[in-house]
C-alpha cells in the first residue's frame, strides 16, 4: 500500500502545483483570473495515474467543482453524499482536509465504467484551514 499511498498523493500535489502556477499567472497579469482558473480546471481534470486513477475538485461547502469522470457531479452538493456503508465521504474529506491540512480517506465507490462500488482510497489537499 505504500507505493499506492505516495502515487495519490504525488498526484494530489501535482494537481495543486498547477493550480498555484496558473493563480501565479493570473496574479502576475499574465491571464485573467477567469483564464487561469479554467485553464487550471481543464490542466487538473486530464490528470490520470496508476490504471485508472483521477483528480477531482470539490469546495468546503462541499461541493463538486469538477469530476473528470462523471461531469454530472458538476455543481452538485455533496453534504449528503454516502458510500454503501453509510459514510458521508465528501464530509468526512472535508473535515479533515481543513483540520489536519491533508489527509487520506478511505470509502466506497464505483470505478470508471462500473456501477458496483469497490474500497478506493482519496487525499486530500485544502488550501484553506
Amino acid at each position: 500500500y505504500t507505493t499506492l499511498f505516495r502515487s495519490i498523493q504525488h498526484t494530489v500535489e501535482v494537481a495543486n502545483s498547477l493550480a498555484e502556477h496558473y493563480q501565479k499567472l493570473a496574479a502576475q497579469s499574465k491571464m485573467s483570473e477567469a483564464d487561469a482558473k479554467l485553464a487550471a480546471l481543464a490542466a487538473i481534470k486530464a490528470l490520470r495515474y496508476g490504471d485508472n486513477g483521477y483528480v477531482w475538485i470539490n469546495d468546503t461547502h462541499p461541493r463538486m467543482v469538477m469530476h473528470p469522470i462523471s461531469p454530472a457531479l458538476d455543481g452538485q452538493d455533496l453534504s449528503e453524499n454516502k458510500d454503501p456503508n453509510g459514510k458521508l465521504l465528501f464530509i468526512e474529506m472535508r473535515d479533515i482536509a481543513k483540520s489536519k491540512g491533508s489527509g487520506f480517506v478511505s470509502y466506497m465507490w464505483a470505478k470508471p465504467n462500473s456501477s458496483t462500488p469497490v474500497e478506493k482510497l482519496a487525499y486530500v489537499r485544502s488550501e484553506e484551514r
